[in-house]
């Protein structure tokens, strides 16, 4: 897939996410519906946050790319990008259910947001091993 299908279908649906996040708020009651409106409420939220923060992020790296004039190869900037867009989308969607709950403070927060630091430290600190050829003929034989 290419980078320019890629980010059109993202855009796509975060858009859809978007439109059905606005329906759920405006068309929804979560007295009436329960559990699964609310449910339906945050998914919606989160796949919207996840889609926006993701080219938003994407958006951001390859400007600094140009900024600075390297050479590196835009579709590599896709995975950090949504990975962070994760947690950014899941730091929004835990913060509304701990405020919903009357438990959103600084210290719960603060603690969610470490959390969130300390998991992407794990993903970048993590060496990842390059595939040879010898470890390609192991697989195959």
């Amino acid at each position: 897939m290419s980078l320019q299908r890629f980010l059109i279908s993202v855009a796509s649906v975060t858009i859809v996410s978007w439109a059905a996040w606005l329906t759920v708020l405006f068309y929804i009651d979560p007295e009436l519906s329960g559990l699964v409106g609310i449910f339906v409420f945050y998914a919606s939220l989160f796949f919207s946050l996840l889609g926006s923060f993701a080219l938003l992020g994407l958006g951001v790296r390859v400007l600094i790319k140009r900024i600075r004039h390297r050479t590196t190869v835009t579709f590599r900037l896709v995975t950090p990008s949504i990975r962070q867009a994760i947690w950014f989308a899941l730091l929004v969607i835990i913060s509304l259910m701990l405020f919903s709950k009357n438990v959103f403070n600084l210290w719960s927060v603060g603690m969610l947001l470490i959390g969130l630091i300390v998991l992407e430290g794990f993903y970048l600190t993590k060496k990842q091993t390059p595939i040879t050829r010898q470890t390609k003929a192991k697989d195959t034989v």
